[in-house]
């Protein structure tokens, strides 16, 4: 780094979905409902490319991190289900896995000719000593152990079994937390969601207003006139009842009867 010169992100992350109205407004979604997040996302060369959505409530402190799969040519995605209503923001990010393309890159020259693998094995030796001192400075001590005893039996194995011992579960487990992702790529801006209760979603409303409910001409109605109408809502199939805002009758600038534009003493007595 030269002065101030940072290496710009080299993953492209394209089409995000999903975006309403170019992201003006949020999809939404009912309590357990599939949301299914997804995106182009792809690179120059031939590493291998890792990413993720993270989401969480607006405004809360923690966000849930799942790893997006890849799908078909440069498509990725993650199915999801929200069990608490609220909205949301969900941040797509991706970066070159130098792990997994180092891992990849040498089963391919297994394949090939090539005799001597020192360079190879000295390689891979830099990018897990990284990654042991990333597990260190986040204080996980058991991880940056596990990783350098990793890096010691990988510097002792012939380079005809090295796959094999990366490929174990329980390694790869262990290599998929502490990438490197100083050039990961983030999308510009969150993805918004707007998850609501399940009866939002099929609910039928039924509207009027508390001032009518009796019917009577002499007088407006008062909430305990409401609850016979409430009966008439649910014989009729309706399970949400909708009340107009009701605001106090004013007194400055009210329209007369008959909808005159001003109201004489009387009209307001």
């Amino acid at each position: 780094m030269m002065n101030g010169y940072q290496r710009p992100a080299t993953v492209v992350i394209a089409n995000p979905s999903p975006l309403i109205e170019g992201g003006r407004y949020p999809a939404k979604r009912v309590v357990g409902e599939r949301l299914s997040v997804e995106a182009d996302i792809f690179k120059d060369g031939h590493d291998v490319i890792r990413a993720e959505v993270s989401s969480r409530l607006v405004g809360a402190p923690a966000w849930t991190t799942t790893p997006l799969a890849h799908i078909n040519n440069d498509r990725w995605g993650a199915e999801f289900h929200f069990g608490e209503t609220g909205q949301y923001e969900l941040v797509i990010r991706a970066w070159s896995d130098d792990a997994g393309t180092w891992i990849h890159d040498f089963e391919r020259r297994l394949t090939g000719d090539q005799s001597d693998f020192a360079t190879e094995i000295e390689e891979g030796r830099v990018i897990f000593n990284q990654m042991a001192i990333r597990a260190a400075s986040a204080r996980a001590p058991e991880d940056a152990e596990a990783i350098e005893q990793l890096t010691t039996r990988l510097m002792k194995t012939a380079p005809s079994d090295v796959p094999a011992l990366m490929n174990e579960p329980a390694h790869l487990e262990l290599i998929s937390r502490w990438p490197d992702r100083s050039l990961a790529t983030e999308i510009a801006e969150p993805l918004s969601l707007v998850v609501e209760t399940k009866r939002s979603n099929f609910s039928a409303w039924y509207e009027f207003f508390p001032r009518s409910a009796s019917g009577a001409m002499e007088r407006h109605s008062t909430f305990r006139d409401c609850l016979p109408r409430l009966d008439d809502a649910a014989a009729m199939g309706f399970d949400i009842v909708y009340f107009p805002p009701i605001h106090p009758i004013g007194i400055s600038h009210r329209k007369g009867k008959n909808n005159t534009l001003t109201a004489s003493a009387d009209d307001v007595g």
